[in-house]
Formats: C-alpha cells, sequence, structure tokens
C-alpha cells in the first residue's frame, strides 16, 4: 500500500471517529444544520433560549415539520440528538 494511501485512509478514520464521538465534529454538523434549516424562519436565539425535555423537543421537531421543514431522517436524528445533548431539562 502507498504511503499517500495509508495516510489519506489515517485521515478519514479521525475524521470518522470526530464525527462519531461526542463533542466531535458530529455536532458541529448538528449546530449548523439548525443554523441553515430552522433559521430560515426564526432566529437560533429563539431555538436555544431554553431548555426543554425530550418529549417538548419532538413535538417541536414534529411541528416545525409539519409547517415546512425541510430534515431527512438523518437529518432529524442528529438535529434531536443534538439538542437532547446541548438544551435537554
Amino acid at each position: 500500500m502507498k504511503v499517500s494511501t495509508m495516510i489519506a485512509a489515517s485521515v478519514f478514520l479521525f475524521v470518522m471517529e470526530c464525527a462519531c464521538s461526542p463533542g466531535g465534529t458530529g455536532d458541529m454538523s448538528a449546530r449548523k444544520l439548525i443554523n441553515n434549516k430552522c433559521s430560515i424562519c426564526h432566529s437560533t436565539t429563539r431555538i436555544f433560549a431554553e431548555k426543554r425535555s425530550g418529549q417538548e423537543w419532538d413535538a417541536i421537531l414534529d411541528r416545525m415539520i409539519r409547517h415546512g421543514a425541510k430534515l431527512d431522517g438523518a437529518e432529524e436524528e442528529a438535529v434531536k440528538g443534538y439538542l437532547l445533548k446541548e438544551y435537554a431539562k
């Protein structure tokens, strides 16, 4: 195996580990989703204004999707996970 291939594979594995680990770039991706998709209709200040229970976040996400928020299943799970981790009661 070429050295450049080994380096590329190592970098890929490192990035995947960061994206999947708590506090890693996965949180950054979820935060970016919120900034890009939720702030179309309202400020993120409103979203992050108070901590909520898991049931409250579920209800809010369901309501926002019914009102037109464009999140696929994986994006919805990422956003939900981030909100529960960072903004749960």
